[in-house]
């Protein structure tokens, strides 16, 4: 990281010569990402090639599960109102570039006793880092009560991880995101 941006600044050579120290290590899968360019996958394929050693059979055993437990949906009053047709007061707050919240929690908290029904919070469109919505919102409402809406963008994340912040939020909360 070089001024809130992530930074990779490296030759072919450098990033094959190192991802072989790690093969020796006995890792098994190796690969690139932010940064690599074809140059530095087909240096590092011819290495790995060299060194390639025969892989070993693997055997599991999978147990069938018959059923998931569902727990019944819990309407928040954010969506009460909102069925109701009632009025509903939204306000929205900024993660911190850091990970301490005391000025967030403080300002969830005067929100709420100013009648604010829920707080939602942006995520950071500027390529900077700033911390997760998704986890601000969770430490937000696990300690004020306050509802959170974390904005949930899409264009970091594949299927897989977007469920498994979903997931990961339902057990910050104790709130199904999810199911």
């Amino acid at each position: 990281m070089e001024e809130n941006r992530t930074v990779f600044d490296t030759s072919p050579e450098y990033f094959s010569h190192q991802a072989v120290r790690i093969a020796e290590l006995g890792v098994d899968m190796i690969g690139g990402c932010c940064g690599t360019t074809p140059k530095h996958l087909q240096l590092l394929s011819r290495l790995l090639q060299k060194k390639r050693k025969p892989l070993a059979a693997v055997t599991t055993t999978v147990t069938a599960v018959e059923s998931l437990e569902k727990s019944a949906p819990r309407e928040s009053c954010f969506a009460q109102k909102l069925r109701k047709g009632e009025f509903v007061m939204a306000a929205e707050l900024d993660p911190p570039y850091g990970s301490r919240v005391d000025k967030l929690l403080t300002a969830c908290r005067v929100l709420q006793n100013s009648g604010v029904d829920i707080v939602t919070i942006s995520d950071s469109p500027m390529a900077r880092v700033k911390l997760d919505p998704v986890v601000c919102g969770a430490k937000l409402q696990r300690e004020t009560g306050m509802e959170v809406l974390p904005h949930f963008c899409c264009r970091d994340r594949n299927v897989n991880a977007l469920r498994a912040m979903l997931l990961g939020a339902s057990v910050k909360t104790s709130v199904p995101f999810w199911r």
